[in-house]
């Protein structure tokens, strides 16, 4: 810490300057500036149930964010802060109860739902993929404290525009069951999603074994 005089016939300053250790004043930290990028689609399934996924799949990748300011990709910062649900014909809008949705698809265990772009993109695939209408989805990015940046370019809003062919079984052709049919073109990326928590949740329970006979252990000694 260096204190600087500055002399003037009216007046005198003292001004104290910061420098770092090779003696020059550093430099101010940068303010957030991301810049968030995603992509409206239209999904038509007709008989390419596959080609429907796929195409989902490469819309969310698309989805990005980068901090122009800070020099540095800030998309694992992107979450969804609401989903609308449109009818196609315009007439009305649900907001959609994200928790209660993933609560009741078999694919997501308890509290599985983050709001992030790979747990939104699972949704899709798994279940708004069948349920035809237009789907406003409203992004943010978040800071180091975890709340949203209020400016402009760190807000954006997605149309995801669900064709009526998509409605139902999509992809069963005549299978007994619906479910199986459509993991069959669940993409991989969301499959190892699903494994790393199936993992996850195997691992907490065998944690939870070995505490117990441990403590079982300790009680007998």
């Amino acid at each position: 810490m260096r204190n600087i005089l500055l002399s003037a016939p009216l007046f005198t300053v003292i001004l104290t300057v910061a420098f770092n250790s090779s003696g020059q004043a550093p430099e101010p930290p940068c303010v957030p500036e991301p810049v968030l990028h995603v992509e409206d689609i239209e999904i038509e399934c007709a008989d390419h149930f596959e080609d429907a996924q796929s195409a989902l799949q490469a819309n969310f990748e698309n989805i990005s964010a980068y901090d122009i300011a800070c020099d540095v990709d800030v998309t694992d910062r992107i979450r969804v802060s609401q989903i609308n649900w449109v009818k196609k014909n315009g007439k009305y809008i649900v907001p959609l109860d994200l928790e209660e949705i993933t609560g009741k698809i078999e694919a997501f265990s308890a509290d599985e739902y983050d709001y992030s772009v790979a747990k939104t993109q699972k949704l899709f695939h798994y279940c708004l993929l069948f349920k035809p209408g237009v789907y406003e989805v409203s992004y943010c990015v978040l800071d180091d404290n975890g709340t949203p940046i209020d400016i402009f370019s760190a807000t954006k809003k997605q149309i995801i525009t669900i064709g009526e062919d998509c409605n139902g079984c999509l992809g069963c052709l005549g299978c007994d069951g619906c479910a199986g049919c459509r993991d069959k073109y669940i993409p991989d990326s969301i499959r190892e999603l699903e494994l790393k928590r199936i993992l996850s949740d195997w691992l907490l329970v065998g944690l939870c074994a070995l505490g117990m006979m441990c403590w079982s252990a300790f009680q007998h000694h």
